[in-house]
């Protein structure tokens, strides 16, 4: 079976984050939660519709943190959508923060 790649596949020209919280449940673990959003190659602004919301688990071994498990969810508001709003606005302030100018 020929597995190559035919079309060139999309990729992601950026990506705005920002930790929500962070909760220790010990001294060697905690959860972070986090939202996220893409600008993808060849645009200028984010993709709503992409925007996700992530739930690390944070452990900390030999004296430094890691990643440990990760888990993302689309943050689908649905019935709410200013709050997809909101989440796209935080997201392009967070790209501002970092020089890049996110186009609406």
């Amino acid at each position: 079976m020929n597995l190559s790649i035919k079309k060139p596949v999309a990729l992601l020209l950026l990506y705005s984050g920002k930790v929500r919280s962070i909760r220790f449940l010990g001294s060697d673990i905690a959860i972070m939660i986090a939202v996220g959003g893409t600008v993808m190659a060849g645009q200028s602004d984010i993709e709503p519709e992409r925007n996700s919301i992530h739930i690390l688990v944070v452990i900390k071994h030999d004296r430094k943190r890691q990643f440990t498990a990760f888990q993302y969810t689309r943050a689908q508001y649905i019935g709410r959508p200013e709050l997809a709003k909101e989440l796209t606005e935080k997201l392009r302030r967070e790209l501002k923060k970092i020089g890049v100018s996110a186009r609406k």
